[in-house]
């Protein structure tokens, strides 16, 4: 995804749509990401994507190259999790 793209939710977006299709096809029962334990962004959209954090993990990545990664899992038979929303503000203060 292009920089100018990144803080939108396009990705989360778009994981949740891909999830929506799977859970539909119900050919699978779990999902699995493992994006690096650096990578923000990602870890990122697995959380609010709902997927659940088992641990972190080794794993070779590229062929040859061994990299630490956060294991998440996401159970499609599961009832989707709800939307997260930012609290809502306040009330104004009395005048």
């Amino acid at each position: 995804m292009r920089p100018e793209c990144w803080g939108h939710g396009f990705a989360t977006r778009a994981t949740v749509l891909a999830l929506d299709r799977a859970r539909e096809e119900g050919r699978r029962r779990w999902v699995r990401a493992i994006p690096a334990v650096g990578n923000a962004a990602s870890n990122a959209v697995c959380r609010k994507a709902g997927f659940t954090l088992l641990g972190a993990v080794e794993v070779e990545y590229p062929v040859g190259t061994m990299m630490r990664a956060n294991d998440w899992r996401l159970d499609l038979g599961a009832t989707r999790p709800a939307p997260r929303r930012p609290p809502s503000s306040p009330p104004p203060a009395p005048r």
